[in-house]
């Protein structure tokens, strides 16, 4: 017999949501570094890190800094880091020019990259979640056509 769904139910499974993991990451040298983590994923980080990247990728092309294709799965776990994790990363509200926060953000992103941090950091989360980021932008891949406005795009998914 199936029990009721109630507030309380919900609540706490919402809860369980935002539970933070604690893990380390090595730097080249060794050195131990602490990085909180949420390993699952809300439907709206979800989403969140797909607009961030669709649009990090846009600001990117403005500021003739084209993300090479080989390197955008990176920079997708690179987004989901930013939202999933406490990692202090460029936040646009700290430049003055949108510009300058795509290149401090490029520089970071290929930074955390080339020192391994990403793969490490993304080993911790549960394949499934990083699996629905990418099941998204696979989606979306497919619905585009003239849809410029992220946001629509994404209401027209969901309702799909």
């Amino acid at each position: 017999m199936s029990k009721k769904l109630n507030i309380t139910k919900i609540r706490q499974q919402a809860k369980d949501l935002d539970e933070l993991v604690d893990i380390t990451v090595l730097d080249p040298e060794g050195n131990e570094y602490s990085v909180k983590l949420k390993p699952k994923f809300r439907e709206t980080d979800v989403q969140k890190v797909v607009v961030n990247t669709i649009e990090s990728i846009q600001g990117l092309e403005k500021a003739d800094m084209p993300i090479a294709t080989q390197l955008v799965p990176f920079f997708v776990i690179y987004n989901i880091i930013k939202v999933q994790t406490d990692l202090d990363t460029p936040k646009l509200k700290d430049y003055k020019k949108e510009e300058n926060f795509y290149k401090a953000d490029a520089e970071f992103f290929i930074n955390m990259y080339d020192l391994g941090y990403l793969e490490q950091i993304n080993s911790a989360f549960i394949g499934e979640e990083v699996d629905r980021v990418f099941d998204l932008i696979m989606r979306m891949d497919e619905a585009i056509g003239n849809e410029t406005d992220v946001e629509e795009l994404i209401k027209k998914i969901d309702k799909s």
